[in-house]
């Protein structure tokens, strides 16, 4: 399997995570500072004030997706609490990031890992699945707002 590129365009067949360069020390106010990417320690799972936006409804099993809504667009913070997976389906564009852990990304029957800050994108209109481990985390933006609702 080709793993996920870390750059804003989608995939690059044959990018591995080796491939990208360790992110640089930056300065703010005067102390260094290092960014976000593989060579920060991640946390348990998102803060608290992430898990008090509402729950979108989802018929997913073991996940839980928190909802944003915008008028163009949606984004969902996504974690699963099991091992599952996410049956070959499709929509309007998507972009996302792996926040932590490991997903098995198929899109249009190719098949890639992602993992840790590798970013993804899946054109309108193109299948795509996915399979991930318990403690999968991820971010993702639909360019509908109504990808998914607040769970009732």
């Amino acid at each position: 399997m080709m793993s996920c590129s870390r750059t804003s365009d989608g995939f690059h067949p044959g990018a591995t995570t080796e491939d990208v360069p360790l992110r640089p020390v930056v300065s703010f106010a005067g102390r260094e500072l290092q960014t976000a990417g593989a060579n920060s320690p991640s946390m348990a799972g998102f803060p608290e004030f992430i898990r008090k936006l509402p729950e979108a409804d989802t018929a997913l099993r073991g996940v839980t997706l928190w909802l944003l809504q915008g008028r163009t667009a949606s984004a969902t913070l996504f974690q699963a609490r099991e091992d599952s997976t996410v049956p070959e389906h499709s929509h309007g564009a998507q972009w996302g990031i792996v926040v932590e852990g490991e997903m098995h990304l198929t899109i249009d029957k190719a098949t890639r890992t992602c993992r840790r800050g590798d970013e993804y994108f899946v054109p309108a209109g193109v299948p795509h699945s996915a399979s991930f481990k318990a403690g999968f985390r991820a971010i993702d933006f639909f360019d509908d707002p109504n990808r998914y609702r607040p769970r009732k």
